[in-house]
């Protein structure tokens, strides 16, 4: 992987999981909508290709 890429996607997780987002995820909150977020980046698709067999 590039540095590029992985400084993008460090930059977007610092957006998307910011001190607030990761302090109410630990006090019980749904972290769903920061789950479906990162996943929206796209970077998920980029690392896994979808023809990929499933870990066993």
């Amino acid at each position: 992987m590039t540095d590029s890429l992985l400084e993008g996607f460090e930059r977007a997780l610092a957006d998307l999981c910011n001190d607030d987002a990761v302090r109410r995820s630990e006090a019980g909150d749904s972290a769903a909508q920061q789950w479906t977020a990162i996943d929206a980046l796209g970077y998920t698709d980029a690392w896994f290709p979808w023809n990929a067999a499933a870990p066993a």
